[in-house]
């Protein structure tokens, strides 16, 4: 699906694209047969009608910056480290969102049959205070204005979580919510982002659309202390 965005840089993957290899598993195009399953896989198609839920994340790994990334532009077979993330969205830390899975492909992520993911670069702390790397007011205002853009291309969008709210219970812990729900996206993305998605957009946080578990949100992820004046 085309989603017009004045943030997008690049489009990987396309739902037309026969296969793309990524961290060893395969994720297959509309009209294969076959679907890769594992860390980066996709296990099928659904008509963007479908979608309800936006969910985010952080990587927790490097602050990539856009100029860093080879402008591939739906070539399958690029080996760069972005496309091996388990994402429909990536956004940089310069403020570049790259389409990296077409959102009609149902990502083995948080958001699920019915979600689309989107990965702010970089690692965030949910300490009481404001300290460490700090998420850049060029990521705040391009995951804003992506969150924006997907609402307006996709209606039936009505809500928005962290990954921790919606992040399925492991087996051993029963009831608890597993190790992502004070830590991803963590309040730098939480506040900035979702919850300003919350206020400007009207999408819905504290209750989950149908699939979806609800965890609530962690008190660490909603800590104002982190709002920035964006």
């Amino acid at each position: 699906m085309d989603i017009r965005s004045s943030v997008i840089r690049d489009r990987r993957a396309a739902a037309s694209d026969e296969s793309i290899s990524v961290a060893g598993s395969q994720i297959f195009g509309r009209g294969s047969h076959a679907r890769g399953r594992g860390a980066a896989g996709a296990t099928g198609d659904r008509p963007a009608q479908q979608i309800t839920t936006i969910v985010l994340h952080q990587t927790a790994g490097a602050m990539i910056r856009g100029d860093s990334i080879v402008s591939v532009d739906s070539a399958i077979t690029s080996h760069h480290r972005v496309d091996r993330i388990a994402a429909h969205f990536v956004i940089t830390v310069d403020g570049q969102a790259i389409y990296l899975r077409d959102v009609e492909f149902i990502m083995n992520n948080a958001g699920g049959r019915r979600g689309i993911d989107i990965e702010f670069c970089g690692r965030y702390r949910n300490s009481p205070t404001p300290e460490g790397n700090r998420l850049t007011p060029e990521a705040i205002r391009a995951g804003r204005q992506l969150v924006a853009d997907l609402v307006a291309a996709i209606p039936t969008i009505r809500h928005i979580h962290p990954h921790g709210q919606v992040q399925s219970t492991p087996a051993s812990h029963d009831e608890e919510p597993g190790p992502k729900y004070h830590s991803c996206c963590g309040p730098d993305v939480w506040v900035n982002v979702g919850m300003w998605a919350e206020s400007s957009l009207r999408l819905l946080t504290a209750d989950t659309a149908p699939g979806y578990p609800n965890h609530g949100i962690s008190p660490r992820q909603s800590n104002v202390a982190w709002r920035q004046e964006v």
